[in-house]
Order: C-alpha cells, then structure tokens, then sequence
C-alpha cells in the first residue's frame, strides 16, 4: 500500500494545520478557531516575527500573512479535518506541508507572547 492509498500524507497535511492553528492560539491567547482566530490574531501583527522586513513593507506583509493564515484554515486545514478527503498525491501534500512551514517561519516565539 502506498502512502496515498493509506492515507498518512493527507493525516500529515491535516496535522499541521490544526498545530499551526493551536500555536497561534497559544501565542495569541485567544479561544476563537479558524478564519475567526486568524483573521483577530493577525491584524496588527503582534505575533509575527517582522526582523529584517523594511519598514514600508510592514502593513503589507502584515495583511496578507493574516489572509494567507485565513485562507490556509479554509482551504486546507478545514478540507482535511472535516470529512473523509480523497487522498491526495505525496507531491501535493509535501507543498502543503511547505506552505505551513512558511507560516511557522514567521511566527514570533510563543516565549516573546507577553512582550508583544
């Protein structure tokens, strides 16, 4: 049986997206799920590590990390933990799975949560 008949890529993919969604909640303090939690957690950027960003890219980056982790609640964490989602290709999950590990990148230590 390959991995995408036994379905451990979509699991992986399912996975992080619900780890990514409790750092954000662990580095937030916040309660809410999802799109909701994403869209409160991310609009002014406390939470996100901005070192090395230019100063007029700020806002920019700022609003479109808080679509991309919208989205990524949407479009991928939602569409593999709720219902039984064909399995995808290893190729495709691994591009997922890179996807979160942007998101992650740019996340700001849940050790600096209350100096933000």
């Amino acid at each position: 049986m390959t991995g995408t008949e036994d379905g451990h890529f979509n699991e992986a993919v399912r996975k992080v997206g619900e780890r990514f969604e409790d750092k954000v909640r662990e580095i937030s303090g916040m309660e809410s799920s999802g799109r909701d939690l994403m869209g409160k957690a991310f609009a002014d950027g406390r939470y996100l590590n901005l070192n090395g960003l230019e100063k007029e890219n700020y806002d920019s980056f700022i609003q479109g990390y808080k679509f991309l982790a919208m989205g990524a609640m949407a479009a991928i964490r939602n569409v593999f933990s709720h219902g039984d989602e064909e399995s995808r290709s290893p190729e495709e999950c691994y591009e997922m799975l890179l996807f979160f590990n942007l998101m992650f990148r740019w996340l700001k230590d849940s050790s600096s949560k209350n100096s933000g």
